[in-house]
């Protein structure tokens, strides 16, 4: 048995690989998972603490205006929203609901966010926005039977990328056309940009807005092969093209 292993308690993962040959190679370290502080890495690749307590956070995003992060914590048995704003160390709880609400990811105004949560129903994920000055109801983006992720949002505020889990192992690329309108949103239908049978995940518009990266996995003799794509994406239409 094999002590020392870096892993995860909240994920099970471990850093470890094993060769063709027999070899394994491994990451000594410490388990971490169900409360860890917030490290930062500059860009001389030292690691300093950002926020020293522990939580069990993930999910971490920054802010527009890099002066925020935008996580979930869990706690309790459920997970909340939260804003950490690091240059003087105060976290803030955004969402109240027992419900699970994860996955932030910021508008481009940096005055909302959308995010995940079982509210509806306390067992399917489904999209909701909310403004981050906590001053406008939570907001519901799509009604559906499957798991729904957002990814990213584009810099015009008018797309929204998001994953849709329809099955297991079955993870598509979807985008939902957005309009502000008063105090919430007017939204439109979504469409697949990316179907196919692999787990298609982790789409994000490029700053401009032109091109979308996102990976595809897929499993060759039952072992996960994962591979990083970029396409282009085209606003006139909501269209795309590898």
């Amino acid at each position: 048995m094999l002590e020392g292993l870096a892993s995860n308690s909240i994920t099970g993962g471990a850093q470890f690989a094993v060769s063709a040959s027999g070899t394994a190679v491994y990451l000594p370290g410490p388990t971490v998972g169900g409360g860890t502080p917030l490290h930062w890495m500059g860009p001389e690749g030292k690691t300093t603490p950002l926020r020293p307590a522990s939580a069990s956070w993930t999910n971490v995003l920054f802010a527009p205006d890099g002066q925020r992060l935008a996580m979930d914590i869990s706690e309790g048995g459920s997970a909340d929203i939260w804003l950490f704003e690091w240059a003087r160390g105060g976290l803030t709880r955004l969402t109240l609901d027992p419900a699970e609400d994860r996955q932030p990811v910021w508008a481009p105004d940096g005055e909302g966010i959308a995010f995940a949560s079982n509210r509806a129903d306390n067992a399917t994920m489904n999209l909701y926005w909310q403004r981050t000055d906590g001053t406008a109801k939570v907001e519901r983006l799509t009604i559906s039977t499957n798991h729904h992720y957002p990814t990213s949002w584009h810099p015009s505020g008018r797309y929204l990328l998001f994953a849709e889990e329809s099955r297991p192992l079955n993870v598509d690329v979807m985008v939902l056309p957005l309009e502000a309108g008063g105090s919430g949103w007017r939204v439109g239908k979504p469409s697949a940009l990316l179907n196919g049978p692999s787990i298609e995940s982790g789409a994000v518009f490029s700053p401009d807005g032109r091109w979308i990266a996102y990976s595809s996995k897929t499993f060759v003799m039952r072992h996960p092969v994962v591979i990083y794509f970029v396409m282009t994406f085209f606003i006139s239409w909501g269209g795309m093209s590898e």
